[in-house]
């Protein structure tokens, strides 16, 4: 299900498919901010979003505001709703599966 939802995510924000692989991957796309984006994420998806102090301030330094912050958590919370939701009720994905 989060497949077939970058493969509409990635077209919605500009990524393009080599951008999406190598954050997939876990390596850097050449783009600093976006990067910092990528390991906030992983971050706080692999630790229930529990962050350090250093963690918060990269992502800060990445130039990202409080408000942004919040938006991000917000999506991947409901993210996470989502995809912990549609497992439970077993739903058919509708979307085409990313490559």
């Amino acid at each position: 299900m989060v497949e077939g939802r970058c493969r509409i995510s990635y077209w919605h924000v500009g990524l393009s498919p080599e951008a999406l692989k190598l954050i997939r991957a876990g390596k850097p796309t050449g783009d600093a901010k976006r990067d910092a984006l990528v390991r906030f994420v992983r971050v706080i998806q692999q630790t229930s979003g529990t962050i350090t102090a250093d963690e918060f301030t990269a992502i800060k330094k990445a130039g990202y505001t409080d408000v942004e912050l919040v938006e991000i958590t917000l999506a991947i919370a409901l993210t996470m709703f989502t995809n912990t939701f549609n497992r439970v009720n077993d739903t058919t994905l509708d979307v085409p599966r990313a490559d």
